[in-house]
């Protein structure tokens, strides 16, 4: 029996634990039939010649059947035959023959065959970078890998350092991962450069991935056609899905569909099938989405009147949704629910769609849902801009205590952007106009409006009022029972005697913080505390068991506790490098510049990463690449003052005066150019001394590094197993009881410690060294 040609040119990459599930499964022997289902492009043919490469088999083209099926003295049993591309019934009576015959068949198909004795293995898209993933786990990405792959052997002369690595990170994202679409984008490197790629896709996803793929390959027709033949009640399912902005429950579907009987969920479930919808099960329940080239497709064939339709549903939906978990789980002195995080980006496309019909209450109780959700990974200006639009419409026509609660917010918001882009006045203003209603509301309501006056107090150089507003806050809350709110304003009144330089009434409003948080079980309450505690300067001993700051940024990762993240991992990084400990430490600060970067401009948390690496890169004698991180923070840190530690600022201020007074040329020529650096220049040349001093910090160690992985930790040796056994970073979650984030930053240090370049390498070294 002939072999089929071995694979070509491209490598599948990405996809060796595909590889090892099917050659697990042939070698087994007795396999009757084998079908591996995905979308059109995702590469399924590439997974079985990757897969079958050293193994005889015999390839048939599903086209060519049942015309040239091979006789039973061709092929018998125990055999193994590859049909490729099954879509048709004479193509799929012609498989049952083959396996009636005794011959193993390995089938690709769009969706299962239903043939007895099948068995399924779903070819998922790759998967997608974090967007906070640092830029070096971002080389190992598969989906990078595969682009460069391409655009090398395409003849593009991109330079691949950390804003071309986050450019592909983000044209993986637009496409949902899917490998065809990739390759196709890839290809157009030599007359695009990743940045403007990624630039197009960003400014109108919807018209530039057609736009973009137009030409090259009838991608999009081909899934059109994958659709084309569902019926009448499943086109209405994918449809409806295609107005979502993300993953949504069925609940979603059932209001944009109108149909809540019980078998809608089968009718889902045949399109996960199919690979037309995209499921995440979770303990909590499941979410389901369109992959992005799908949803392109219905979105071009949908008219007018349905879209406006579903958008009006989709309203419904996302307010009730919002007025559920704002009244479960308050932004203003906790974390927001987390279905608010993840259904964000519709619950955005809501609040526009209610501003633009003049639906105030919609409007306000949208932008209190989400205003703590967008305070978490970092403000953009045009949030802003939609709270201004919310409370200008609710004044007048919305309740009072509502109007007075998203006023906050809309404070809160301002204060981010304080500096960048919005006067104080205006935020000033707005506090005030919150704190108007205060004595004529009810305790409830005055505690959230006490915390919204406190939280963003950081703005102010002058905090007269504040401490009395979080006395206030402290024994109106205490008074409701509220002791989750109290804990809050407990640490920050620590942080408020912190910034005046009163230490030791900091340290006892933290140390009676951390005490009451643990006896609640409030654990964002507890990182909180300890936090402060842990970032004090060093005072008087204490009998207070507080976790290290590693640890606590651990628990906010858990619970996508982006906020405390803003300023756990920089003093983490400042506490690893006081420590000696290089490789942590840089791994720490390029997670923090991952964060200050989610907010596309400058933030009082993007100064403490800048100071750690400024640090780092002078001990490293790097001097020209400190002064230049040091003219950075001279531009920004006397607008950020106020909202930082004044030991931090002390000694950025101590450091920049050095940097001034060098008598060196070319220290005091690279400070100049560091205070004229735009924001992205800033953060791609953070990035790039993060890369430079890891290198250094890797080969100064290359002599006494071994290879046995005695370095290692505990968790992160159950992090390699479990990559090992092809987990994606979310399943060794799952399996591990920990975050994907999470799961990533371990990798990252296991990498470094291996002195391997990615994944592939590191799986590689498990099997060798622990077979």
């Amino acid at each position: 029996m002939p072999i089929d040609p071995p694979i070509g040119p491209k490598p599948p990459i990405g996809r060796g634990w595909l590889i090892d599930q099917i050659t697990t499964l042939v070698d087994r022997g007795g396999l009757g039939l084998l079908t591996l289902t995905g979308l059109p492009g995702v590469g399924k043919t590439t997974v079985v010649r990757g897969a079958l490469a050293d193994r005889p088999h015999r390839w048939i083209a599903a086209t060519t059947l049942p015309h040239h099926l091979p006789s039973a003295d061709d092929v018998g049993a125990g055999d193994l035959v590859v049909v490729d591309g099954v879509t048709d019934g004479e193509q799929l009576a012609a498989v049952a023959r083959l396996v009636d015959r005794g011959v193993d068949v390995v089938a690709t198909a769009r969706g299962p065959l239903r043939l007895p004795r099948e068995r399924i293995v779903r070819v998922p898209a790759l998967p997608v970078p974090e967007p906070d993933a640092t830029t070096e786990t971002l080389a190992a990405e598969p989906t990078i890998e595969l682009f460069r792959h391409v655009a090398v052997r395409s003849g593009s002369t991109a330079d691949w350092d950390g804003t071309d690595l986050r450019a592909v990170a983000d044209i993986a994202r637009a496409v949902g991962g899917h490998p065809m679409a990739i390759e196709l984008l890839a290809a157009r490197t030599p007359a695009y450069s990743p940045t403007s790629l990624a630039e197009q896709l960003a400014s109108d996803r919807h018209s530039a991935v057609a736009d973009l793929l137009d030409g090259t390959d009838d991608l999009l027709g081909t899934i059109q056609w994958s659709a084309a033949d569902l019926a009448d009640r499943a086109v209405s399912v994918l449809t409806a899905l295609s107005v979502f902005e993300g993953p949504v429950p069925v609940e979603a579907l059932e209001r944009v569909v109108d149909d809540r009987s019980d078998d809608l969920l089968e009718v889902v479930s045949s399109l996960v099938d199919a690979h037309l919808v995209d499921a995440d099960h979770a303990a909590d329940g499941s979410l389901y989405s369109l992959p992005p080239l799908v949803a392109e497709v219905l979105r071009h064939r949908a008219t007018d009147v349905d879209d406006t339709r579903r958008r009006t549903a989709r309203l419904g939906w996302a307010t009730e949704l919002a007025a559920e978990a704002t009244s479960t789980s308050r932004g203003e002195t906790g974390l927001p629910d987390p279905r608010l995080t993840a259904a964000e980006d519709d619950l955005r496309a809501a609040l526009v769609d209610a501003l633009d019909s003049g639906d105030a209450d919609a409007a306000a109780n949208l932008t209190v849902a989400l205003a703590p959700v967008w305070l978490g990974r970092g403000v953009l200006a045009d949030e802003v801009a939609l709270a201004r639009r919310t409370v200008e419409l609710a004044d007048g026509t919305v309740s009072e205590p509502s109007t007075a609660i998203a006023r906050g917010w809309l404070a809160n918001l301002l204060a981010e952007r304080v500096v960048v882009d919005v006067e104080l006045d205006e935020f000033i203003d707005q506090r005030a106009g919150s704190l108007a209603l205060l004595d004529r509301v009810e305790p409830d309501v005055r505690v959230r409006l006490l915390a919204l006056a406190v939280r963003p107090a950081r703005a102010l150089a002058d905090r007269a009022d504040v401490i009395d507003l979080a006395r206030l806050g402290r024994s109106t809350a205490s008074e409701l029972g509220d002791q989750a709110s109290v804990v809050r304003f407990e640490v920050w009144l620590g942080m408020l005697a912190h910034q005046d330089g009163d230490v030791a009434t900091a340290r006892q409003w933290a140390g009676t913080a951390l005490g009451r948080a643990r006896q609640i079980g409030d654990e964002p309450g507890m990182v909180a505390a300890a936090g402060l505690l842990r970032t004090l300067p060093p005072g008087q001993a204490t009998d207070i068991v507080v976790p290290t700051l590693v640890d606590l940024a651990d628990i906010a990762r858990r619970n996508d506790d982006t906020r405390t993240l803003t300023w756990v991992v920089p003093a983490a990084a400042s506490e690893a490098l006081a420590a000696g400990d290089v490789g942590p430490a840089l791994d720490l600060t390029d997670e923090s510049l991952s964060i200050a970067r989610r907010a596309g401009t400058w933030t009082w948390y993007t100064c403490p990463p800048f100071t750690a690496l400024a640090t780092m890169a002078s001990i490293r004698e790097q001097h020209v690449a400190a002064a230049t991180l040091l003219g950075v923070l001279d531009a920004q840190v006397d607008g950020f003052e106020s909202s930082l530690p004044l030991d931090l600022v002390r000694r950025v201020r101590s450091a920049i005066a050095d940097a001034r007074a060098s008598a060196d040329a070319g220290v005091v020529s690279a400070f100049t150019d560091g205070t004229m650096m735009t924001f992205d220049r800033a953060t791609a040349f953070a990035a790039r001394v993060v890369s430079e001093l890891r290198r250094e910090h890797e080969t100064d160690h290359d002599d006494i590094a071994t290879d046995d992985g005695a370095d290692l930790t505990a968790r992160e040796v159950e992090v390699l197993r479990e990559l090992a056994n092809g987990g994606t970073n979310k399943d060794v979650a799952a399996a591990l009881g920990i975050r994907p984030k999470t799961v990533m930053h371990h990798a990252a240090a296991i990498y470094r410690k291996l002195h391997v370049r990615g994944r592939g390498e590191a799986v590689a070294w498990w099997f060798q060294q622990r077979p």
